[in-house]
């Protein structure tokens, strides 16, 4: 206990020796940038170096100056990216290894990101420290072929212990799902989604399937937060919601009012609820009663704004 206690380790922590880390912190800008600029590059990073993923602040004194900032999103007394979300691995590092991690120079982050590598003299290091601009970066060359041989990996091991539980027989129509599965997998990993910039608001990593599949990997919710999710949800939404006759209304209007754009009064978000209606289910001729007309007219409104919740009522 007193080793744990000294290297600062905790019960549930695991130090995975044989790994390597890519230590970054969580920056200080609108969730959006700091999740699709910060969080994802860092995994891609990661995974183009063959690494694991720290995202760690509020670090111990005399670690590199970034780590040791607060994030400025989080309100536990962790004030890092566990307070709500899950962390990307569960392998942890000592205080001390953290102390002595080489931190990345900016020249160092071009080449992380352009090239895929780690300055040669620090590439065995276990711990290496980035702190990057949150700006669109290049997906490290190779990420894809990294992650390609990750799932080849997991499914010929899967295949493996199979044939050990059956004897040695090969079961054909089980391997031919894990083959699909790998396809699947590999079209995920190399795709895009299809965009349109004409009629789609564009934002970095908007083609990129596996962008969005980072994104939502990184904002897993831990435990306590996904069971409360779980009840606002269960009160929020009643037992007949049918999300296929409602429309969305998200309403962002605290930040992005005052610096980035112009937003609506609240009847105007009703006028353009309104035209969608008229636009995209009114018109549709296979809704010939007004009863299917009124199963239509749901509007799920979200928003962080205490004023729109004032207005809507």
């Amino acid at each position: 206990g007193e080793v744990m206690k000294k290297n600062e380790i905790g019960t549930f922590d695991y130090e995975c020796p044989t790994t390597k880390f890519l230590v970054v912190p969580m920056k200080e800008m609108g969730l959006g940038a700091v999740m699709r600029l910060g969080a994802v590059n860092a995994l891609f990073a990661a995974i183009g170096t063959n690494r694991t993923l720290l995202l760690i602040n509020n670090a111990p004194p005399k670690s590199d100056r970034n780590v040791r900032k607060k994030w400025v999103h989080a309100s536990c007394d962790r004030h890092d990216l566990q307070c709500f979300y899950m962390p990307p691995s569960p392998c942890t590092i000592t205080g001390k290894e953290l102390r002595e991690a080489y931190s990345m120079s900016k020249s160092d982050n071009r080449r992380l990101f352009k090239f895929g590598e780690i300055p040669q003299e620090h590439n065995n290091d276990r711990v290496i420290v980035s702190d990057f601009t949150l700006r669109p970066k290049h997906v490290p060359p190779n990420l894809t072929s990294t992650l390609l041989q990750y799932t080849e990996q997991i499914i010929d091991a899967i295949i493996l212990r199979q044939q050990q539980q059956s004897n040695g027989k090969d079961d054909n129509d089980r391997r031919k799902k894990l083959e699909e599965l790998f396809n699947a997998s590999k079209s995920l990993i190399t795709g895009e989604s299809y965009f349109d910039r004409e009629k789609r608001y564009y934002y970095f990593g908007v083609e990129s399937i596996l962008h969005h599949a980072a994104v939502f990997y990184i904002m897993r919710p831990n435990l306590q937060y996904s069971t409360r999710i779980d009840q606002i949800m269960r009160h929020a939404i009643p037992p007949n919601f049918n999300p296929e006759h409602s429309i969305g209304l998200p309403i962002r209007a605290s930040d992005k009012c005052i610096w980035e754009s112009e937003c609506l009064a609240f009847p105007q978000y009703m006028k353009v609820m309104n035209q969608t209606y008229n636009k995209y289910y009114y018109s549709n001729t296979t809704m010939t009663t007004s009863l299917q007309r009124q199963q239509l007219t749901s509007i799920v409104l979200t928003t962080e704004s205490q004023s729109v919740l004032r207005d809507k009522e």
